[in-house]
């Protein structure tokens, strides 16, 4: 009877274990002139770390956005009000943007996607691959990223259009190809785990020293 009961109970606590787990997406970017490098993006409990040559983590209960950098071992925290100002300060953009669904499908780290069109003013900007079958609302709240989204980038790009929003809305891009004056800058996913991170992936790693706008702004 008790190995029985304690079968149950670790049966229950892998369960547990598995639904606060979060996402590990891994994805490789290649540059027009062939470089390639590797990215990372953590996703838990409404937290995101993006990693690659910087760091970048999102909170999306209190809005907050804080840039690594590693090898200046400094950090700098972006507050609401902070994301807000910058964003009315840069120019608006002005263009039209058509989005069109097309009958190409492909298998992307084990998720079925569908490629998308992004035209800008008539011409091709993005191709994008979308998944439904990849959910990860369980550990992010759309609206809220979607509410920080827009102050991040409000109307400075052809991203922040509705069309685009509504694109983004329809899935995860697990393939992306930019086109640009040199060449494509392709990044496509090629791992996704779900596994439990731990709370250090989405703090600032001890010694570093905050840096603030001004010595930003001086390259600091």
């Amino acid at each position: 009877m008790k190995t029985r009961n304690a079968l149950a109970a670790m049966i229950v606590l892998a369960l547990a274990a598995q639904l606060h787990a979060g996402w590990v997406i891994e994805q490789n970017t290649t540059l027009p002139d062939g470089k390639q490098t590797n990215q990372a993006l953590y996703i838990q409990s409404n937290k995101m770390a993006m990693t690659g040559e910087g760091q970048v983590i999102f909170n999306l209960e209190t809005q907050e956005m804080t840039m690594i950098m590693p090898e200046q071992k400094m950090y700098m925290k972006w507050t609401p009000d902070m994301m807000e100002s910058m964003g009315k300060m840069a120019p608006e953009w002005h263009g039209t943007v058509e989005v069109k669904k097309t009958e190409d499908k492909e298998s992307i780290a084990g998720y079925e996607a569908t490629k998308y069109q992004v035209l800008v003013d008539g011409k091709m900007e993005q191709e994008i691959w979308m998944s439904k079958d990849l959910d990860v609302t369980s550990d992010l709240n759309l609206e809220k990223y979607n509410h920080m989204s827009s102050m991040r980038m409000p109307k400075v790009t052809f991203q922040s259009s509705p069309e685009y929003q509504d694109l983004m809305k329809m899935g995860y891009p697990l393939k992306e190809v930019q086109f640009q004056a040199d060449g494509k800058v392709i990044t496509q996913v090629t791992k996704i785990e779900k596994k439990t991170i731990p709370d250090s992936q989405f703090e600032v790693p001890a010694g570093f020293q905050e840096m603030d706008m001004q010595q930003m702004m001086q390259g600091h």
